[in-house]
């Protein structure tokens, strides 16, 4: 049996948990320590835990974390601090997907740190597919801030970000884009699409789960509403509208032009000349070693026994 792995790409807020909620009905095994359902997303995530705690721990390891991703610089992946964590990938993937049929993986933060991930993937996997996960960014936008509390230009930023490289490291591999807005209204033809285009045969077909699936998927799982007119004409607001628009050129045509990938790189290059002319190495060097104090600090007040023995 070809065992495919579905990796779902897509922003914070992008309605992924609500695609992979949708897949994980269909039989498409998520894995066995799922993260629990919050006041954020009552439905749940639909996302695997250990390897979103793992994400989290390469994060701080760079000195990065979710909510500022554009701190890692290119290459980032090929750090030497990160071999533990390698092992730790192979070891997850292997407890968590022990079945024969399709698996999946979602979680945001793959958008930024999928090459640390392929290798591992590509090990444990027949075929690898993409799908990517497109809602208006300046939704998202709206619910990142509302629910993290963090800046308007920071989410533009990270959403700017996740959506290029979400792009640009599924390109070499079978992949479809699809739209948020019409998963919600048109589920059926959404999923039929989807499985059809990129050749996945779920374990349960759609009429024999209709049920649960209607059940779990209704309109009010969108509380945010944003025009793109709404989203002003300075940076990074004009290079997100942009790359809205080159995604909905993807989703409309079924794959990505010639013309439209090489506008996407041009795009990548911008975001990437911008982050360093801010983010120098200097700035990043004192940044990851306030992380590591940080987390030194943290585990000492964790562990009293630690403390007293150092002090």
């Amino acid at each position: 049996m070809v065992r495919t792995c579905i990796v779902v790409l897509g922003m914070h807020r992008s309605g992924t948990s609500a695609l992979m909620g949708i897949l994980h009905h269909l039989g498409v095994d998520l894995g066995k320590v799922m993260m629990a359902p919050t006041e954020g997303n009552p439905k749940g995530y639909f996302e695997n835990y250990r390897i979103y705690a793992l994400n989290e721990k390469i994060f701080h390891c760079l000195g990065a974390t979710w909510a500022d991703a554009f701190l890692l610089e290119d290459g980032w992946w090929k750090d030497s601090a990160l071999t533990g964590f390698r092992l730790e990938a192979d070891r997850i993937l292997d407890e968590e997907f022990t079945g024969e049929g399709p698996f999946g993986i979602k979680d945001p933060r793959m958008c930024v740190l999928y090459p640390f991930w392929r290798p591992s993937l590509e090990r444990r996997s027949d075929r690898l597919v993409f799908i990517l996960a497109l809602r208006n960014p300046f939704e998202a936008v709206r619910s990142l801030c509302r629910r993290e509390g963090i800046g308007e230009r920071q989410a533009q930023l990270l959403c700017l970000q996740h959506m290029l490289y979400a792009e640009f490291y599924s390109r070499h591999e079978p992949r479809h884009f699809l739209s948020f807005d019409r998963l919600l209204s048109d589920t059926f033809a959404a999923i039929e699409d989807l499985t059809r285009i990129l050749c996945i045969d779920p374990p349960h077909a759609y009429a024999a789960v209709k049920d649960q699936i209607e059940a779990f998927i209704d309109p009010g799982m969108k509380h945010q509403f944003a025009g793109v007119s709404d989203a002003g004409e300075d940076y990074p607001a004009n290079r997100l509208i942009e790359c809205y628009k080159l995604f909905q050129h993807a989703v409309e045509g079924g794959s990505t032009m010639p013309s439209d990938l090489g506008r996407f790189d041009d795009l990548r290059a911008d975001f990437t000349a911008v982050r360093d002319a801010f983010i120098t190495p200097e700035i990043r060097a004192h940044i990851r070693h306030g992380v590591e104090w940080t987390l030194c600090r943290d585990a000492k007040q964790a562990d009293p026994m630690l403390s007293h023995e150092e002090a």
